[in-house]
């Protein structure tokens, strides 16, 4: 996580030179850590490994070139449709896990293997067909053509041309509308503990083996893409806060569900489905927020809010990491994870809808 906070001050280069190289190196930075991980012979290489992939990870570059490359009415759709897909990769774990695990779990560095060569893969197919936004083209030729005329001088004197993770900090501070997102971003990632940080574990405190585990885990990306790829439907549609609000109520019961169904024999495929719903609409609702802020932000300033924004989640998620890690001392995991996720995404959704305006269909501003 101090990692993934650190790679929020990487992103914000993306706004002086572009989404295309950075997005590139996303994907070719994940492939290599897990690439690490495959070939590491003692703890600190592995643990080298996961710092790598943690960093490029974090900075999700995906997300901002998705959207600003989406037409302004379709751009829910895009982004949902996009992104299904690549959730379906996740099934890829899964299979591995499946063909070279077994109920072996010594045998895992396969797992990582067979992923860490298709995000290389895909980061050298991005190197030829992908182009910079144009978007930020747009933003990056008056840029130029004011340098040229001598205007530069007088906009950085008013904060017209001002970019990075100070500038967009103090923006966020006077724009109303992206100060009460970036705090139900906050309330929001509060939950992230409970809905995905110990779902292994609940399944097998629940008394599920390691096949019936496996199982699960084959079952989950694929009702977490089918959920993700009607949630841009909607949002185009009805809108981010309605989107937010539908997705989080799937969230609370998959969560119980799952977590009931793991302790009672449910059928492992079915507790996978469950296990698809509470974390694809968890991170769905997130996508949501994080789609209002990117709408709401200037194009010269896009990737450092999102740098904001990645930071001050990270770091209500480190302040719910502590006080998790001391309540689990004290209460069941089960009641943790069930009651804790519940009163803290709640939270997020009254909050986001009592102090938010819709986004849906604004134009992106190359201002």
């Amino acid at each position: 996580m101090i990692v993934s906070l650190l790679a929020t001050f990487y992103k914000t280069l993306a706004d002086r030179f572009g989404r295309r190289p950075f997005f590139i190196l996303s994907a070719l930075g994940m492939g290599g850590g897990m690439m690490i991980c495959t070939y590491a012979k003692d703890a600190y290489s592995y643990f080298a490994g996961l710092l790598v992939l943690a960093f490029f990870t974090a900075t999700d570059f995906q997300v901002l070139y998705v959207m600003e490359v989406s037409p302004d009415n379709k751009r829910g759709t895009f982004f949902s449709v996009t992104k299904s897909i690549g959730t379906l990769g996740i099934a890829l774990i899964a299979v591995v896990r499946g063909s070279f695990m077994g109920s072996d779990g010594g045998n895992w560095r396969m797992v990582y293997m067979v992923p860490a060569f298709v995000g290389i893969a895909l980061a050298i197919i991005a190197f030829f067909s992908c182009r910079e936004t144009d978007v930020f083209m747009k933003r990056r030729i008056k840029t130029l053509e004011r340098e040229l005329s001598g205007e530069t001088e007088n906009t950085k004197n008013n904060g017209e041309d001002k970019i990075g993770f100070i500038a967009a900090f103090r923006m966020i501070i006077h724009n109303k509308q992206l100060l009460m997102q970036l705090i139900s971003m906050a309330l929001f990632m509060c939950a992230m503990m409970p809905f995905t940080g110990f779902y292994e574990s609940l399944m097998t405190m629940g008394g599920m083996t390691t096949d019936q585990v496996t199982s699960a885990l084959f079952a989950y990306p694929i009702s977490w893409a089918v959920l993700l790829f009607i949630s841009g439907f909607i949002s185009d549609k009805k809108g981010r806060k309605f989107t937010v609000i539908l997705f989080g109520i799937i969230a609370m019961l998959s969560q119980a569900g799952y977590i009931i169904g793991a302790a009672h024999g449910m059928n492992p495929t079915m507790v996978g489905v469950l296990l698809g719903g509470a974390i694809g609409s968890y991170w769905t609702s997130n996508n949501s927020i994080l789609m209002m802020s990117a709408e709401v932000a200037p194009t010269r300033l896009r990737a450092s809010v999102s740098s904001v924004f990645g930071m001050v989640s990270l770091v209500a998620s480190l302040c719910a990491v502590a006080l998790f890690i001391w309540l689990v001392t004290i209460i069941p995991l089960q009641t943790l994870c069930l009651f804790g996720g519940v009163v803290t995404l709640g939270l997020s959704m009254l909050f986001l809808v009592c102090t938010t305006k819709e986004t849906a269909g604004m134009a992106l501003d190359a201002e």
